[in-house]
């Protein structure tokens, strides 16, 4: 029988770039080729080229940083000429009753100034770097800082943050502030409120998501990263995949197809040497971060003959091995799934469950109305609201505003205190 083969698009320039020397990097590399600088370091692969000339057109300057400019510019332009024209350095002509005006100098001084607002802001920085030595305060800044839609995908944002909804007193809230606003209405709940709540609830089918949830970071691309270095992928299959995954990252490829192409990379593959490879990156990369208090309370239902599910848009292999600890057996596992014929794997999806297609595959699987579920993301929040209690775990603020809205409580484990809770698709 033939195996269908994945398509395998032409590799395009990269679209992420070192932060030490600005060369193009893969979204999988380790190591920028150029300078050698490791690339699992945060912030280490920028959106944008951090040397390339950057426009300025949408960022704002406020009315008092532009008329500190303007006086500085006046005021540095007409001593310039005045001294030039003493010194008989500058034509006499210039003293004429055209240019010796000084509001023909203070408009020329404003047109340089809006001429660097809509061309370059690095020439703006850099007169305002001179201009400091006047006592010129300094304007808003521009620095780089972690995408809250993917974790891999740093980009260009104002230090201090947009604005967001009025407080009801005049004054704008700040992305922070508005966040902050949301974890107040949500509960939080303590490890023994969390176990407390979950194990009164007497559940008798409990669904958990896993990446974030049951343990710290994304398997998924963990998986894919590793599986690549392992040298298990064919180097058409990596380009192609690189391609998809930078198109993701950039908003051109849905978190459904990413998830599924995720698992079709691995067509023409035995299923063995993938179930092999998935029980060693399992050991050495998602058992060490398997979140405790998930670990107690998972044994605690077991124990109670609680049924237990796993629903995760991570690929089967990696996640029927990584629920293996929690005695949830590979038929209650709901992941990212291709068709295996004679034992090799196939292109052909058997499911991606994410978002609203995990909620449309627990009721698949006659779970309409489990009585507890268990999420971390916004691509739970369909299957938290199918459930009877709802218990979001180490929420993301996408989840944390959900959870307000629906009045749920939340939980974060104390391994997770000090990790991003955003995650990709955000």
């Amino acid at each position: 029988m033939s195996v269908e083969e994945p398509e395998i698009l032409p590799p395009e320039q990269p679209t992420l770039y070192c932060s030490e020397c600005g060369s193009d990097v893969f979204p999988t590399a380790i190591r920028c080729a150029s300078c050698g600088k490791d690339l699992r370091e945060p912030e280490a692969m920028l959106a944008t080229n951090p040397f390339a000339r950057v426009k300025s057109k949408k960022r704002e300057r406020s009315w008092i940083e532009a008329a500190e400019i303007c006086v500085i510019l006046f005021v540095a332009i007409y001593s310039v000429l005045n001294i030039g024209l003493s010194a008989g350095l500058i034509p006499a002509w210039v003293s004429g009753p055209f240019f010796g005006s000084p509001m023909v100098v203070y408009l020329i001084g404003l047109s340089i100034l809006l001429w660097l607002f809509i061309t370059d802001n690095r020439s703006y920085s850099t007169i305002w770097g001179l201009m400091r030595v006047f006592g010129a305060r300094n304007p808003k800044t521009f620095q780089p800082t972690q995408d809250k839609k993917s974790p891999h995908m740093p980009s260009f944002l104002p230090a201090k943050p947009d604005r967001m909804t009025e407080n009801g007193k005049g004054r704008s809230l700040t992305i922070e502030e508005s966040l902050i606003t949301e974890q107040m209405k949500v509960q939080q709940w303590t490890a023994q409120q969390f176990e407390r709540q979950v194990l009164d609830g007497k559940p008798k089918v409990a669904v958990f998501d896993c990446d974030g949830t049951l343990w710290g970071g994304d398997a998924g691309n963990g998986f894919m990263v590793w599986s690549i270095e392992q040298g298990l992928v064919s180097r058409e299959a990596t380009d192609w995949i690189n391609t998809r995954y930078r198109n993701y990252l950039a908003g051109q490829v849905s978190e459904v197809e990413i998830c599924g192409e995720m698992v079709q990379m691995y067509a023409g593959l035995h299923d063995d040497a993938l179930r092999s490879a998935a029980a060693r990156y399992v050991r050495e990369f998602v058992q060490p971060r398997i979140f405790a208090e998930m670990a107690d309370l998972l044994a605690k239902l077991n124990q109670a003959g609680v049924q237990l599910w796993a629903v995760s848009s991570t690929n089967k292999w990696v996640v029927a091995e990584g629920v293996r600890a929690f005695n949830i057996p590979e038929e209650r596992v709901v992941a990212a799934e291709v068709r295996i014929a004679n034992g090799l794997i196939t292109s052909e999806l058997v499911g991606v469950p994410t978002g609203e297609g995990k909620a449309e595959a627990l009721q698949r699987i006659g779970l309409v109305r489990p009585d507890a579920v268990f999420g971390n993301s916004i691509h739970d929040l369909a299957m938290l609201e199918l459930a009877r209690r709802a218990y979001p775990v180490n929420p993301s603020p996408s989840l944390i505003t959900a959870a307000a809205r629906h009045g749920w409580g939340c939980f974060r484990p104390a391994a997770a205190e000090d990790a991003e809770a955003a995650v990709a698709g955000e």
